[in-house]
């Protein structure tokens, strides 16, 4: 029976008497515990012996009369602010699933609630400001076995508040919830599961959307009970997938309730173990936090629930129940009766999200919740206290959520939205850039998961060099070459550091056009060029601590790093003019935390990201490709090189030809071998990997693009139209291996893509296979329309668009003339805006695609197109190699064009 001695004066009696017993042995206790040999747990200063005593007395005195009920909330402004505390409003919205169904079974509805914060206030001191630039916040779910506690300061908890403030720095707030507490017989029943998480949801609400707190700056933690509730709201983030509900940057667990029906059991069991010196054993004994919990539902389910009680042994939970966890660390005490079930927990969340993303800390003669002790309970409090600091610098001092907006009017590249981002640019789509710190100066490169080697321009800049060598070797980069020396410094990635890493000094730069970046940094394997010249100078072992690409070396450097980059590419809008895209290092990006359970596509060459791809499907029908040439990709299957550093994705003629000649109205060009198409036309293309299908976005299907042709009066006149996006492979089939087709960047932007190395952690010689994973992030359901939108709103800003027909008619015409006249050139260059035909101002879209051609040589729509569309595709940077590679493209069927038909030159080191 619960609370035997709460009436009076029962209650009065039993309180005096625990008090009056605990005061005559306590004397007898310290005579008796002088020597550690007779301590319960020799470690134990004398000091933590007398205060584990009076705690387990309190505690068990307590439950056995009445529970004190929290402080009142405050009401006046003058207490209000004294206290830190803020009104937190429900949010019945972000109530759905089963969680709503458990709340309707037990009649719970969303309430409005309080909260307190510690920390630094605003200039007017007060509290509840919203949040400063990467400011960050431990959202605290207090202990007390769900029926007692608060987070009120003038309650127990302020040793946890006060030691995170202490230690975590003064860019941290705390915030935590006054949650409703549970109750049930013998006193009147309230709040069952899962008030305190409905609750919690909306306390975490507040801190996103209220106080404009990035997610990975949220840590949310509990102790505790507070620590099932904290285990609770992490995992119902996961899983409710609501845009309100972003994936925080970490959970810290101390000792968190993971089972109220003790199903631990047996002579070796903690609940056994432990029963002597646990200081809460009663809690779970008595049975009532577990009553007080389950409401109208069975009892039972507070050993099967894997809501009430995650570490139970009978808990109902299935392996990937608890994927989608941040980054967690649980603490634990060695003498808990509780034990037992936060192994299993801890288990299972290692399980689900892997071993790199679940710490665990256990503290063999630690008491339960001992960081409520303060010093007394020292050093394991403080040597958890630094271990917190330690792990939460893992990934906030060098966390990468790169948001960043590029913008696309012009050829502007955008900064990022925060201090520390690293953020991903893109300028007309057409190439993804990312800012980095080589030797101090600061350089923008070309993101390329493409290739391996980082090179940049450092000319006329003053690098500080780590080292330097006489090796001199050179990158291949479609019809252009970069050679220079092999040197060290320095490298900065946002805020992660490399000491010393290799990188190409270019000293020649041969047909390659930089379009406003410095360089190149490959993000793909060990096998290029920097890393087998100094591999067959001085030996592999001087090649893996010296030439690694800059994401292995970053990997090698730091083994406790999960060994994933993520990259969500942006597309620039052709409405609002402003593009999002990620660049993540050991991280997943808020709201894509699900691309942990999407297929894991393995890497099937030795040199890139290549995957296996099931199809291709056009209106949805497959299209059919050849035999794959490379060994042992499944029979109606292809291998695909995914490479942010493409702009328009290479495949087989008859490939492109099955695409935009499902388009009506769209018109092919066999004097440059591309698509003329109608600017408004489109066809639903989609690919098929893993057997997840990926639609690709209208937009990225085509590309508006402006010229001069005759029109009126036989008079120059700008002219819009629309040319593929998808084009002809046009590599020389005797330069790589690993791939027959590459998506490039109109397929990149439609995934958000997680490149794995897997258990191959550079460095650390452990066989494994690196693989890739993929989300979608096109919406079938809304691309149609969205393209309408956007297309319509950007045709009306380019001069009048030209029906395919009339372009190749024109095209072929000028061929024609070239051909008889032997002549390279002709009357109509392409142009930029400056014509008086185009009707726009200076800074408009006619300008936008004007800059584009302006780069070109003058010539004719032949030529101005074929230079147009091949020389960003490939030299913004394609696939690359030693030249001792080979590539082996797809042979198409019967009849179809010969890939060698293209007119590229072919790639060479």
């Amino acid at each position: 029976m619960s609370f035997p001695f709460r009436h009076q004066p029962v209650k009065a009696i039993y309180t005096i008497g625990q008090a009056v017993y605990l005061m005559v042995t306590l004397p007898a206790a310290l005579i008796l515990y002088a020597l550690p040999a007779a301590r319960p747990r020799r470690s134990w200063p004398l000091k933590r012996v007398i205060l584990g005593r009076i705690a387990r007395a309190w505690i068990d005195t307590t439950w056995k009369t009445s529970l004190d009920p929290p402080p009142p909330l405050p009401q006046s402004e003058r207490d209000t602010n004294s206290l830190g505390f803020v009104w937190v409003e429900p949010t019945p919205e972000l109530v759905v699933g089963e969680i709503a169904e458990i709340a309707k079974q037990n009649e719970v509805e969303p309430e409005r609630v309080g909260g307190f914060w510690y920390g630094p206030r605003n200039s007017n001191d007060r509290v509840g400001q919203w949040a400063s630039p990467g400011e960050k916040v431990v959202y605290h779910l207090h202990g007390g076995g769900h029926v007692t506690g608060t987070a009120n300061p003038k309650g127990g908890f302020m040793p946890i508040h006060q030691g995170y403030l202490d230690h975590l720095g003064a860019n941290f707030r705390v915030f935590s919830l006054e949650y409703r507490l549970s109750s049930a017989a013998p006193f009147k029943s309230a709040n069952p599961f899962p008030a305190s998480l409905i609750d919690t949801i909306a306390g975490y609400r507040y801190l996103v959307e209220d106080l404009a707190f990035e997610p990975h700056h949220i840590i949310i933690s509990g102790d505790s009970a507070g620590g099932g509730i904290a285990f609770n709201l992490a995992r119902y983030i996961a899983t409710a997938n609501l845009p309100s509900l972003p994936t925080p940057g970490g959970l810290i667990l101390l000792s968190p309730a993971m089972d109220w029906a003790q199903t631990h059991v047996g002579a070796e069991s903690s609940t056994m173990r432990n029963a002597r010196d646990c200081i809460v054993g009663y809690v779970f004994e008595c049975g009532y936090a577990r009553r007080a919990l389950v409401g109208n539902l069975p009892e039972e389910l507070a050993a099967t629930s894997a809501w009430i009680s995650p570490g139970a042994l009978n808990a109902e939970w299935h392996p990937g129940m608890f994927s989608g966890f941040p980054r967690t660390i649980m603490v634990a005490g060695g003498i808990e009766c509780n034990l037992d079930a936060m192994r299993q927990a801890r288990d299972r969340l290692v399980q689900d999200n892997g071993k790199e993303r679940v710490t665990y800390m256990e503290f063999p003669d630690a008491l339960h919740d001992f960081l409520l002790f303060g010093e007394s309970h020292d050093p394991e409090r403080t040597n958890t206290l630094h271990a917190l600091v330690a792990w939460v610098q893992t990934f906030l001092d060098q966390n990468s959520a790169f948001s960043i907006k590029a913008h696309g009017t012009g050829f502007r590249y955008a900064s990022s939205t925060s201090s520390n981002d690293i953020g991903v640019s893109t300028s007309d789509d057409l190439a993804y850039t990312v800012d980095i710190t080589l030797g101090g100066q600061n350089f923008t490169v070309l993101l390329d998961t493409g290739s391996t080697d980082l090179w940049v321009n450092t000319a006329h800049r003053a690098l500080r060099l780590t080292d330097s060598s006489s090796f001199v070797t050179g990158i291949g980069y479609g019809s252009g070459q970069i050679k220079g020396n092999i040197d060290f410094a320095e490298l900065k990635i946002g805020d992660f550091v490399i000491s010393s890493q290799a990188f190409l000094n270019h000293t020649s730069i041969k047909d390659f056009s930089l379009n406003g970046v410095d360089g190149i940094m490959g993000m793909a394997f060990d096998v290029a060029s920097i890393y087998s010249t100094v591999q067959d100078a001085w030996g592999t072992t001087a090649a893996e601590k010296l030439a690694r690409a800059p994401i292995t070396a970053l990997f090698a450097q730091n083994s406790s790093l999960p060994n994933n980059f993520d990259v969500q590419l942006g597309r620039t809008s052709e409405l609002d003019d402003i593009a999002e895209g990620t660049f993540q290092i050991s991280n997943h990006a808020a709201g894509f935390e699900a691309v942990t359970k999407a297929p894991q596509l393995p890497r099937v060459s030795a040199e890139h990201w290549s995957i296996v791809m099931d199809s291709m499907k056009i209106n949805g029908k497959a299209f059919a490709f050849n035999k794959s040439r490379i060994s042992g990709t499944p029979s109606g299957k292809i291998v695909a090189a995914l490479d942010t550093g493409f702009s328009f994705p290479p495949l087989p003629a008859a490939a492109v030809d099955a695409i935009y000649g499902s388009i009506p109205g769209a018109k092919f060009d066999r004097n440059g071998d591309i698509w003329i198409v109608p600017c408004t036309g489109a066809t639903n293309l989609s690919f098929v990997f893993g057997g997840q299908e990926f639609p690709v976005h209208p937009l990225d299907l085509t590309w508006p693009f402006v010229f001069q042709m005759p029109m009126r009066n036989n008079k120059a006149t700008n002219v819009t139209t629309c040319i593929n996006t998808y084009q002809y492979l046009t590599l020389d089939p005797n330069s790589f291996v690993g791939f027959d087709v590459i998506l490039g960047d109109a397929f990149l932007r439609n995934v958000y893509a997680s490149f794995d190395y897997g258990d191959d952690y550079p460095g650390n010689h452990r066989t494994g296979t690196p693989f890739v994973q993929m989300l979608s992030t096109t919406n079938a359901s809304t691309m149609w329309q969205e393209f309408t939108r956007e297309r319509k709103a950007t045709l009306a800003k380019l001069p009048p668009e030209v029906d395919p027909a009339t372009v190749v008619a024109y095209d072929t015409q000028q061929a024609s003339a070239s051909a008889s006249q032997n002549s390279g050139t002709n009357d109509f260059a392409v142009s930029g805006a400056s014509s008086s035909e185009s009707g726009s101002s200076s800074d408009s879209w006619s300008d936008k695609y004007g800059m584009v051609a302006l780069g070109l040589l003058a010539g004719n729509l032949l030529v101005g197109v074929i230079l147009l569309a091949l020389t960003l595709a490939m030299c913004v940077c394609g696939m690359k190699g030693k030249s001792s590679g080979r590539y082996t493209p797809v042979r198409l069927q019967d009849g179809a064009r010969d890939f060698e038909s293209g007119r590229v030159g072919k790639y060479s080191d």
